[in-house]
């Protein structure tokens, strides 16, 4: 029996050696999967806080976003504005140079007519000097008709240089 009793120690030693070997690879997978688990975890951990600042940083864009367009279109309400205010500006500008260049053509009329009235007051005087100077010259009946039509020849110098 001892025999017998030795190779039951030395079967249930090796199989307790086997047991043994075999639960402390386990033990070691185990720990190396529960290593990986926590590694697993700290990545899910750190991907759910990348995701909710991403989610931050999307709304606080969109809300960026939302008040960039705000501007811009109030932007383009003022463009408008001003691109109507100056096309009235320039109609205005239109109106005015039109009517400025109407005033300096009546006025050049009237320069002129000014002119040419000076023109004949000038030829009027001429003639009622020349027809002074004939009746001055006359003698008797043609003398006095002489000064009537040179008083008429003043008189309507005089008339054209007042116009």
């Amino acid at each position: 029996m001892s025999a017998s009793a030795y190779n039951l120690y030395v079967n249930l030693m090796a199989s307790t050696a086997g047991l043994t070997g075999g639960l402390r690879s386990g033990a070691m997978q185990l720990r190396q999967f529960d290593g990986q688990l926590q590694q697993v975890n700290r990545t899910l951990i750190e991907t759910q806080s990348a995701t909710e600042r991403l989610a931050r940083v999307q709304a606080s864009a969109s809300v960026d976003a939302v008040l960039a367009q705000t501007r811009v279109a109030a932007a383009l309400e003022r463009t408008a504005a001003a691109q109507t205010a100056a096309g009235a500006a320039g109609e205005r500008s239109g109106r005015a140079q039109a009517l400025a260049a109407n005033l300096a053509a009546r006025a050049e009329t009237e320069r002129t007519a000014a002119v040419m009235a000076g023109e004949r007051a000038l030829r009027a005087q001429a003639l009622a000097q020349t027809m002074a100077a004939r009746a001055q010259t006359a003698t008797g009946r043609g003398a006095v008709a002489a000064q009537a039509t040179a008083n008429a020849a003043a008189a309507a110098a005089t008339r054209a240089a007042q116009a």
